[in-house]
């Protein structure tokens, strides 16, 4: 793994995010301070997602040229910065991208997958969740697009088999407290986080691209994506009240 996805920088309005945590045991008052705002503003997110996804009915939603069911306890995908920004990611690299097979990681309702499928022109798209109701979800949504012939509902990857891995995984560095924070929350040391890079990049043939997303808040987010993926390109971000938002791309090599 090494190669970078060549993107046109136009198309990337933010520089490369830092990894901020710095190594040290007693970092100076002002990085303290940072950090006190970083933990405010994670807890604010995760409050505003849960008031959200409690208060709205099941619905049927557009998005992105798609109709989306969207039940009670599953993400909702329109409300989502990442979802979109992922989409974008794929419309910008919609040339370069190798066609064949690709798998949706952490699929949800499925949105994602179900755009490449009907949008991207590969062949075969699986979409894949821990959540049985989020499988059922991404199933019926596959239905209404009419995409479910190009569509398999999965349990687990394959390994090297995939020409692209997308994932909008939860990163919030935060350990879940109820359900529903399994949609944005990875853990505090991001082990949810961590563990679906590694996954999506075995998952992954050689010459296969890895689309995934994560935030300004995800500390540790960028040590992550090198151990692993020895390099990446941010291929889109977008700024909101809490954050910035990257979707990072990388290829996957001969290791």
């Amino acid at each position: 793994m090494g190669r970078k996805v060549r993107v046109d920088r136009s198309d990337s309005p933010d520089p490369e995010p830092r990894d901020e945590v710095a190594d040290q045991t007693k970092p100076p008052r002002s990085h303290v301070t940072s950090l006190r705002d970083h933990h405010l503003r994670v807890a604010a997110a995760v409050s505003i997602l849960r008031l959200y996804h409690a208060l709205a009915p099941n619905r049927f939603k557009r998005f992105c040229g798609l109709s989306v069911f969207i039940p009670r306890g599953v993400f909702d995908p329109t409300v989502s910065v990442s979802t979109s920004l992922m989409i974008s990611a794929l419309r910008t690299l919609q040339r370069v991208l190798p066609r064949g097979k690709a798998i949706d990681y952490g699929c949800g309702s499925g949105a994602i997958g179900i755009y490449i499928a009907k949008y991207m022109g590969f062949e075969e798209v699986h979409l894949l969740d821990v959540d049985t109701l989020a499988l059922a979800t991404a199933r019926i949504n596959a239905f209404i697009n009419g995409v479910l012939d190009k569509v398999r509902i999965v349990s687990s990857p394959l390994y090297n088999d995939y020409d692209l891995a997308v994932s909008n995984p939860p990163y919030l560095p935060l350990d879940p407290q109820i359900d529903i924070d399994r949609c944005w929350c990875g853990g505090s040391t991001l082990e949810t986080y961590r563990s679906i890079v590694r996954s999506c990049i075995k998952s992954l043939r050689r010459g296969g691209v890895l689309l995934i997303s994560f935030s300004s808040l995800t500390y540790g987010a960028p040590r992550v994506l090198k151990s692993l993926c020895a390099s990446y390109t941010i291929v889109r971000s977008a700024r909101t009240p809490f954050d910035t938002i990257y979707v990072a791309a990388c290829v996957k090599g001969s290791t």
